[in-house]
């Protein structure tokens, strides 16, 4: 089971009872990341999941909207981040702590 669930009925993503709302566009990027953990989804990938003409969600646009993910996702399970963005073009959610640096 998935540490972060979504609402459908309310657009919220919800985690141990903690209840953060999101936009339509966060919702379904969310959506998608839930569907894939651990696998990096492009940009173009999550556009596609958001909306029915990719023309009009920009990289800029999109970006934002993964910020707001971000800080949601945080305000629900501030340990770890669980959203990262991959360079160069990507998004990835994981449930796996990152690895500690070696001193």
């Amino acid at each position: 089971m998935a540490l972060i669930e979504l609402d459908n009925l309310e657009h919220q993503a919800v985690c141990k009872g903690r209840r953060e709302s999101l936009g339509a566009v966060e919702f379904a990027c969310l959506g998608k990341l839930l569907r894939y953990p651990d696998e990096v989804l492009s940009r173009e990938e999550l556009k596609m999941a958001a909306v029915s003409d990719t023309s009009t969600l920009t990289d800029r646009k999109l970006d934002a909207s993964m910020k707001k993910i971000g800080k949601a996702v945080a305000a629900l399970w501030p340990a770890y981040p669980l959203v990262r963005f991959v360079f160069p073009d990507g998004y990835v959610y994981t449930e796996r702590p990152p690895k500690k640096k070696p001193e």
